[in-house]
């Protein structure tokens, strides 16, 4: 998706990091995001702190249209960062937008209950293969990490999916990506046929379904074409 924000004000937090000890200056972007509604097409200004990459450290006021990318944090979860900023053209608010190529291992389950909120909690986290372009040579590189599934793809299966990042807004104003739609490519290639068990033994976990190298998968179906 590509937002449309207003910089209004440009914040340089800079000092020594007493874990690493090592020098640091972040600018931190005062927004207005005004993004339309996509239902109503109604645009409901919101606020909020965009961090700005290096590259974009002097970045004057004004409206912009930004665009987000994926991320692998320390913690191994999937997050968004900043891809592009550039500013606002009417006339290219209907570009093609920027997707990222993530490939789906698994997906697993997770509940249990939240000692911040006090409340039970459910979610889905997909184990993904990140392919990352690279915004001036165009190399792929890849990144492993966890992916946070919203609700309406939950019913998603492994294989290779383009995903495309919307704004959002933490509670704490930090302005952000999150997933806003996940398009499958291709569809991961699976065993021909379960081995058999009693009726009594569980399922297996879709996270553990094997997938064969192209080299013997192709062996397999030279050996039917020669019996």
């Amino acid at each position: 998706m590509q937002a449309k924000i207003e910089i209004i004000h440009v914040v340089q937090v800079a000092g020594t990091s007493r874990k690493t000890g090592n020098d640091y200056d972040i600018r931190n972007a005062q927004c207005v995001v005004r993004d339309p509604d996509p239902e109503t097409g109604e645009v409901q200004p919101r606020i909020g702190v965009l961090s700005l990459p290096v590259r974009y450290k002097d970045l004057p006021k004004g409206v912009y249209r930004v665009e987000f990318d994926a991320a692998v944090a320390t913690n191994g979860r999937i997050v968004s960062e900043v891809a592009d900023i550039k500013p606002w053209d009417a006339a290219a608010a209907g570009a093609p937008v920027r997707k990222v190529m993530v490939e789906i291992l698994g997906v697993l389950p997770r509940s249990g209950f939240s000692k911040k909120t006090l409340k039970d909690y459910s979610m889905l986290f997909a184990e993904c293969i990140v392919h990352k372009a690279d915004r001036d040579t165009g190399l792929v590189s890849l990144l492993v990490g966890e992916l946070l599934v919203p609700e309406r793809f939950k019913d998603i299966v492994p294989g290779m999916y383009a995903v495309e990042f919307e704004i959002a807004i933490s509670q704490d104003k930090r302005i952000g990506g999150r997933v806003a739609d996940m398009t499958l490519q291709q569809s991961a290639a699976r065993t021909a046929a379960p081995a058999s068990r009693s009726p009594s033994a569980a399922p297996a976990s879709a996270a553990a379904v094997t997938v064969p190298p192209a080299s013997v998968a192709s062996a397999g179906v030279a050996a039917k074409a020669g019996s």
